[in-house]
C-alpha cells in the first residue's frame, strides 16, 4: 500500500543519514536516564496553560516519492 511504501521511504531516509541516527541514539540514552520533559512541562515552558489553550497534533502531510533516475 502507499502507506507502507511511504513508511519504508521515510525509514530509508533516516537510516541513510548518520546525523539523524546519532541524534536518535542520544535521545534514547537521555530517555533511559529520565532526561526528558513531559508534554505538560513543554507547554508550561512555552507559557501555555492547559486551561487556556487546546492543542491538536497534526499528522505529517502525505508525500509522494519517486525513485531517482540514474
Amino acid at each position: 500500500s502507499f502507506e507502507e511504501f511511504d513508511s519504508l521511504m521515510e525509514t530509508l531516509d533516516i537510516l541513510s543519514d548518520p546525523t539523524i541516527l546519532d541524534d536518535i541514539k542520544k535521545a534514547e540514552e537521555e530517555y533511559k536516564k529520565g532526561e526528558y520533559l513531559t508534554w505538560e512541562e513543554v507547554k508550561g515552558k512555552l507559557g501555555f496553560s492547559a486551561n487556556k489553550e487546546i492543542f491538536t497534533l497534526k499528522e505529517k502531510p502525505k508525500k509522494k516519492y519517486r525513485a531517482p533516475r540514474r
